[in-house]
């Protein structure tokens, strides 16, 4: 009875909300309309303002991308070896003004470059204009690091030591014209000009500098960091591998002719005035050892899974990629021609009245030397030792060779003649040396980040 009861008081209690509402439904309806009425302008308002200030941010950022593009095109025109003369000024205090060729973004750009000062330094000002966009200005500053070999000469950790009557010169220095002198030297140490000696550029030194410069001479600077060079491609870049065929290395130790490529085993000892050619690449499962007037070429590349001695007044050509594993030593008169990348895990010494007439690149675990009178004849080289020295000797020519030795000391003894640019923990220049700046531009032999770049330090939007 009393769940009935409660069933027939729902009933009643339903019928009066459905019967008997008295119009409330419709005064809410009527007020939902009233305040709807009172908020939809508004609303559409802002909607439709959200909806222009959106279209003017597009524009602007529009704007905003097509004048950086002109930033960017001015960065890449400085940049090149040769900078196209109607875009890039070359004295300090002239502007000169183009127009990108291609409409970015429905706008035309126009870039202006001032070369500000000698640093050096420049203004860029890229502006844009149509009626598509929102007219927009930017200007940045750019200024140019000389890159790890923008010096004469830099010690990197320690000094660098130019000797009595030694010259430090460039290709474009001229002597008696003061604003040529750009054969500077750098040192997060200290500088060292002793006796006659002649610096044809500034002196840098975060320490003490002694002797004269003939440029500005800046002790107690502020030194930053340059990049260094990454070898571990050069490491990887230089071993090829042969597998097969496989020939025993006592084969050819009266020379011969291999065709195609292959894989000896142990020790090739190749007796005096022999001649060996390889059409491809050669594997030595041993060492290499090259008598006195021996000729060998490698049409290919060349890996010793040991080291490599050669006698005297011989020759190594090698076509490809050299790999050593061991030591590599050359004797008196010899003559190497290296047309790949060169790793030696291990020291190379090139010994007395040799020359090396081919443009390479040349890393070594350990030191690097250039024993008595040897010569590089022809080409830019760059010659680096990861852990060791590099060590020119008495009336050694280098040109023009470009040396680093992170870990080590770089020493060029009396009467040598260097060409390129010296990078070192320490840098020790003999007596009646000359070493003579050549400025680096790009070429397959020194890596892109090395380089000096022209890089933003100040950007405004207007």
């Amino acid at each position: 009875m009393r769940g009935r009861y409660r069933m027939t008081e729902i009933k009643v209690i339903m019928d009066r909300l459905l019967h008997h509402e008295g119009g409330q439904i419709m005064m809410a309806t009527l007020v939902l309309l009233v305040v709807f009425s009172l908020i939809s302008a508004p609303l559409l308002s802002f909607m439709a303002t959200g909806v222009r200030a959106a279209r003017v941010f597009q524009d602007k950022m529009e704007g905003y991308y097509a004048a950086d593009a002109g930033i960017q095109d001015a960065v890449w025109q400085l940049r090149q070896s040769s900078p196209d003369p109607d875009k890039v000024p070359s004295n300090v205090g002239e502007s000169k003004t183009y127009t990108l060729d291609q409409i970015i973004n429905g706008a035309q750009v126009m870039v202006t470059i001032t070369y500000e000062n000698d640093t050096p330094e420049y203004k860029i000002v890229s502006s844009t204009s149509g009626s598509s966009v929102i007219s927009t200005t930017v200007s940045s500053f750019v200024r140019s690091s000389k890159g790890l070999f923008g010096y004469a000469a830099s010690a990197l950790q320690g000094n660098v030591t130019v000797g009595n009557n030694a010259i430090v010169t460039s290709t474009s220095v001229n002597p008696s014209d003061p604003s040529t002198y750009n054969a500077d030297l750098i040192a997060k140490g200290n500088i060292n000009i002793e006796g006659n000696a002649k610096v044809y550029g500034d002196a840098i030194a975060s320490g003490s500098i002694s002797g004269d410069a003939q440029g500005a001479e800046v002790p107690n600077s502020d030194i930053p960091p340059e990049s260094g060079i990454d070898t571990s491609g050069y490491h990887e870049q230089s071993k090829v591998i042969t597998t097969s065929p496989v020939y025993p290395s006592s084969s050819y130790s009266n020379g011969g002719t291999i065709t195609g490529s292959a894989r000896l085993t142990g020790n090739l000892t190749i007796k005096n005035n022999k001649i060996l050619t390889v059409e491809q690449n050669l594997y030595i499962d041993g060492n290499l050892s090259i008598g006195n007037g021996s000729v060998i070429t490698i049409g290919g590349a060349l890996y010793v899974n040991g080291y490599i001695t050669t006698g005297n007044d011989g020759s190594l050509t090698v076509n490809g990629y050299l790999y050593s594993e061991g030591d590599v030593e050359t004797g008196s008169n010899f003559n190497l021609v290296l047309k790949g990348t060169t790793y030696v895990n291990g020291s190379l010494t090139i010994n007395n009245n040799s020359t090396w007439p081919q443009p390479v690149i040349v890393v070594a675990k350990e030191d690097i030397t250039f024993n008595n009178n040897c010569q590089t004849t022809s080409g830019t080289s760059l010659f680096i030792s990861e852990t060791g020295n590099v060590n020119i000797q008495n009336n050694c020519e280098i040109l023009v060779g470009y040396m680093y030795a992170p870990a080590g000391d770089i020493n060029i003894s009396n009467n040598v003649d260097v060409t390129g640019s010296l990078v070192a923990k320490n840098i020790n220049i003999g007596n009646n040396a000359v070493v003579t700046f050549s400025q680096p531009t790009s070429s397959s032999i020194l890596p892109e980040e090395v380089l000096g770049q022209f890089n933003i330090y100040t950007y405004s939007i207007s």
